[in-house]
């Protein structure tokens, strides 16, 4: 999470090696996030309702990429 403020205090000023070091640890992060969330619900879940809690968690995944980029690409063309 401190990654992410470290990224919105970049400028012009900023140097290519600091940013490579500082994308490198948030993509570390970023990675590991699909995966524990995959575990926390397939442990949160009886084994019956497994495929069904699985099946949840990526169908909500793929709305939420199909949505945000639209929902970001409108925020950031309102001038």
């Amino acid at each position: 999470m401190a990654v992410l403020f470290v990224l919105i205090s970049f400028n012009a000023a900023t140097p290519v090696s600091w940013g490579f070091v500082v994308i490198t640890l948030s993509c570390i992060g970023m990675g590991s996030i699909p995966t524990l969330n995959t575990l926390v619900v397939q442990y949160a879940v009886p084994k019956r309702l497994l495929g069904v809690a699985t099946g949840a968690l990526f169908f909500s995944v793929m709305i939420g990429q199909a949505v945000a980029p639209a929902i970001l690409g409108s925020a950031l063309n309102i001038q």
